[in-house]
């Protein structure tokens, strides 16, 4: 995109439907955002970007399929993408991410499934991503 107009358009990839984009950041630190994949299985993968062009695929994990991505950001402060996870009963964990690998997956935090991730990012501004919060009553 050129502000909001379309500059490019890039290659289509076919891609199986049992996958679907659980969100983007630079996971490899180029300066391009990658795409982060979850299967139906709960398989993770990351697609490595250059521009439109899939540049690299990350490796896979095998995830619970009862967790799901929920938000990108640097939570630990240390300049790289990390992943929000969420699971059906309401817990929410953290993977800390050096890159495309796992580097420490935080602890699990129970949380009310009455509340809902809406986004992150750094409200406080310390520099390290916050979640936002919100209940559906």
């Amino acid at each position: 995109m050129d502000g909001t107009n379309v500059a490019a358009y890039g290659p289509a990839y076919n891609v199986n439907p049992s996958w679907r984009v659980a969100g983007t950041g630079d996971f490899n630190g180029d300066g391009k955002s990658d795409i982060l994949w979850q299967n139906t299985s709960g398989a993770i993968a990351i697609w490595q970007m250059d521009g439109t062009n899939v540049a690299a695929f990350g490796p896979i994990y095998n995830t619970d399929p009862s967790w799901f991505p929920k938000g990108i950001g640097d939570f630990n402060g240390d300049g790289k993408p990390d992943i929000l996870w969420r699971n059906v009963s309401g817990a929410t964990a953290i993977w800390e991410m050096d890159g495309t690998n796992v580097a420490a997956f935080g602890p699990i935090y129970g949380t009310d499934p009455s509340w809902h991730t809406g986004g992150t990012g750094d409200f406080n501004g310390d520099g390290m991503s916050d979640i936002l919060w919100y209940m559906v009553k």
